[in-house]
């Protein structure tokens, strides 16, 4: 496994003999961590990628300040879901061309694209400049 911690809520498989609603574990303090969820009609897509990449950045300020205050390595990373493989490499363009975030930045982890292998040995370390990872069921999958 490529990330150090590893903090989310998936899914479950198929095979889980219990379930328990995210509200329930909210309730009884079981979840630790501000858990915000944002929605969105499908026709606003456009808008959720906005957001999420304006949360990033603020998100990427704090762990700039604290990574500085602890004299610890801290980084976010913001996963991406494309609608299908074929968009994944058009998603990355935009990103760059449209929101200006640098290319190196950006890995497309599916399938049949594997970027991440390439920079596993560093991908916990400083010298990693990975922000931003677009998959399309990885997520679904459980994968973070």
């Amino acid at each position: 496994m490529l990330a150090a911690y590893v903090v989310g809520i998936v899914n479950p498989p198929s095979n889980v003999l219990h379930c328990v609603p995210t509200a329930e574990l909210k309730a009884e303090n079981m979840v630790k961590l501000p858990l915000r969820v944002s929605t969105r009609h499908p026709s606003q897509k456009e808008q959720l990628l906005s957001d999420a990449l304006t949360l990033h950045s603020d998100l990427e300020r704090l762990a700039a300040a604290e990574s500085q205050a602890m004299g610890e390595y801290l980084r976010t990373i913001l996963l991406i879901q494309a609608e299908r493989v074929d968009a994944c490499e058009l998603l990355r363009e935009r990103l760059v061309s449209e929101y200006g975030i640098e290319r190196e930045h950006i890995k497309i982890s599916t399938g049949s694209k594997e970027e991440l292998e390439d920079i596993a040995s560093i991908f916990n370390t400083a010298k990693c400049q990975v922000r931003h990872i677009i998959t399309v069921q990885k997520l679904r999958e459980g994968w973070a």
